[in-house]
């Protein structure tokens, strides 16, 4: 026995910092009014992803508020810091329909480590009170009710992200060694279970489009909504800590009516995508309108020419705002002109695709780079993400291309054949 004795305490002698367990345990209040974060000795400063957080935070234990940070006043000890909730959540109205929950941003609330790395993640682990859910964008682990686990890697804190608290149920969607996990808000019922089945269908004309799942555990939250007119009327993704659609739905809402909607199909494409910055907006919204198309035809949501005619719809759009605008160039460009000129890009692109490589395609293209490189702890600009995508590819097909886009004033008119549209719409 003392010879196991020693043995283990020249184990931990020899440890290397990063195997010293690092986390934080959230406890939420059972009215669901403020969180106490405990964090695990060693974890060293603490800073704030969002100034939200100071007006409404109390440090309970062990620690001290040095400007937009929170130091350990004994870094041997465990820091115990109170937020109130009260205050986030002005613009997630939504809360009072399916009470009891709280939707906020989670850096109104976390604060992280200094030292926070991709090498260095911590461990976040939460209590709800009525076995309620804790849904944030980080990397789920295990989950039981009223007590949920996550891997926090510091993907685009300072983008912020979603946090849930309370009455929303949640389904994981395995694809091979990633998955989906897919949150609806509200009581277990019908409605829900629909729902879950609508994301799904999404998700799963993603996945045979491009090949793979995304290459991080994405979420998608959907929250019904009463009083609208539209099917989805707001859909959008979040970044911060990981990429998620949250996508806000009309109570009551048929499935037939939910898949005639393209919002989700639209959000879904993102996510095969890091977040594009240097007047990357046109590439993103424009491959994501391309896909949403491509999409809901190989689901059999709508008929491949219909979906066909919507896309050349979109693509004349875009034509006639240049025209109005004096053909300016497309960073410059109204919103016709930004989402319909990245998918004449994506268009084009996926016909030389295919026309130089038999199994090749730009979903898999992106497919591939997303199931390699994502998650990504930084924006990308467009030209480097198009470059890793020719990497991909092995041959310089989007840069080219994307260059010309960019230099021309006029919007670009991409050719293809009856047989181009025919494969890439799934007749073929």
């Amino acid at each position: 026995m003392a010879r196991l004795l020693k043995l283990f305490f020249l184990l931990l002698m020899v440890l290397p910092p990063a195997a010293v367990a690092r986390g934080m345990q959230v406890t939420i209040a059972d009215d669901l009014s403020s969180v106490d974060v405990r964090v695990s000795a060693g974890m060293g400063k603490l800073e704030a992803q969002s100034s939200e957080v100071w007006s409404s935070l109390t440090v309970l234990e062990n620690g001290t508020k040095r400007s937009r940070f929170l130091v350990p006043t004994d870094p041997a000890k465990e820091l115990v810091y109170r937020v109130e909730l009260t205050h986030t959540g002005a613009q997630w109205g939504i809360s009072r329909w399916h009470h009891p929950l709280r939707l906020s941003d989670w850096t109104d609330w976390l604060l992280t480590p200094v030292n926070w790395s991709m090498t260095r993640p911590f461990e976040l682990n939460l209590e709800v009170p009525g076995k309620g859910s804790a849904i944030l964008p980080f990397q789920l682990i295990r989950h039981s009710p009223g007590q949920f686990a996550y891997k926090a890697y510091p993907i685009l804190p300072d983008h912020g992200g979603l946090s849930v608290f309370g009455n929303a149920q949640v389904r994981q969607l395995a694809f091979g060694d990633t998955g989906i996990t897919s949150v609806v808000i509200g009581d277990q019922s019908d409605q829900t279970r629909m729902l879950f089945k609508w994301i799904e269908r999404v998700v799963q004309a993603a996945v045979d489009v491009h090949g793979v799942a995304p290459g991080e555990k994405s979420l998608v939250v959907v929250v019904p909504v009463p009083f609208v007119s539209g099917v989805v009327p707001w859909a959008h993704v979040m970044r911060g800590g990981g990429s998620h659609i949250i996508a806000y739905v009309k109570q009551g809402a048929s499935m037939i009516e939910l898949l005639e909607d393209w919002t989700l199909f639209h959000e879904m494409a993102h996510l095969y995508h890091p977040y594009l910055h240097g007047g990357g907006r046109w590439v993103s919204e424009g491959f994501a309108s391309y896909y949403q198309n491509v999409y809901r035809a190989h689901a059999g949501v709508v008929e491949p020419d219909y979906a066909y005619q919507r896309l050349l719809a979109g693509l004349e759009r875009g034509r006639k705002e240049n025209v109005r605008a004096g053909n300016r160039p497309v960073t410059q460009g109204g919103r016709m002109r930004t989402y319909w000129t990245g998918a004449a890009l994506a268009l084009g692109a996926d016909v030389a695709i295919r026309g130089s490589r038999q199994d090749g395609s730009l979903a898999l293209a992106m497919g591939q780079f997303a199931a390699r490189q994502m998650p990504v702890d930084r924006s990308w600009h467009p030209r480097d993400y198009l470059a890793a995508l020719d990497d991909e590819l092995a041959t310089p097909v989007l840069v080219p291309m994307y260059d010309d886009y960019v230099r021309d004033r006029y919007f670009p008119e991409p050719e293809l054949s009856t047989k181009d549209w025919h494969v890439i719409f799934g007749l073929d």
